[in-house]
């Protein structure tokens, strides 16, 4: 039923699906996978991205556009109804096409909003401003605007933080030098002995 009803939801958006705007500038908001751990567990007070994004329309600074994209791994996962309401009251919102390359859009994003995606810090390597919102392995970096408080968002967007070069390159170096072996989507027997054994090997550090 989940998988039928994301089927209609991705059928009813497609609609709305549009390009990258040509000259405004916008902050991007990559959409998060609904109900996953990253906001059932690590981000609850964010759970409902389709209030966030109405937040972020209504203080959107003059002339800006708040750009959206749905996760790769769940198209159709946010109700149709709900998207199609927000995109009619607000006319600097722009969802764009699933099938758009994510690197393509932090390349042309002013900043970037985000709870605690991977967005977030692939938008350091194309020194991109980020405000985190929630928690997430790059949260205490110091490359990136922290907002404790939704109330705090308004305020903060002018003054985001642009991340130096030198400091994204040993950031992201420390974050590969303290990383193991596996790969989440592969399901071949060998990526899972592989990460079964690393996640064997940090346990076991863990206890050590």
């Amino acid at each position: 039923r989940r998988h039928v009803r994301m089927t209609m939801n991705a059928a009813k958006l497609r609609k709305f699906y549009a390009d990258i705007p040509a000259e405004s500038p916008f902050l991007y908001y990559p959409l998060h996978v609904p109900a996953d751990f990253a906001l059932t567990i690590r981000s609850p007070e964010y759970l409902d991205q389709l209030s966030l994004i109405d937040f972020l329309c209504r203080i959107a600074p003059m002339g800006r556009k708040v750009v959206i994209k749905e996760h790769p791994a769940l198209i159709g996962g946010l109700p149709a109804g709900r998207m199609g309401d927000l995109l009619h009251r607000h006319d600097n919102l722009v969802l764009l096409s699933p099938g758009i390359n994510n690197h393509t859009v932090l390349r042309r994003a002013e900043a970037v909003v985000t709870v605690n995606s991977k967005a977030g810090a692939e938008a350091l390597l194309y020194r991109r401003p980020v405000l985190a919102l929630g928690d997430s392995f790059y949260r205490d970096s110091g490359l990136v605007t922290v907002i404790d408080a939704l109330r705090d968002l308004p305020a903060r967007l002018a003054g985001a933080a642009i991340p130096q070069e030198e400091d994204v390159n040993r950031f992201l170096q420390d974050v590969w030098s303290a990383s193991v072996p596996g790969e989440l989507y592969d399901v071949r027997d060998e990526n899972v002995a592989e990460f079964a054994a690393s996640l064997l090997g940090v346990l076991r550090s863990e206890k050590g």
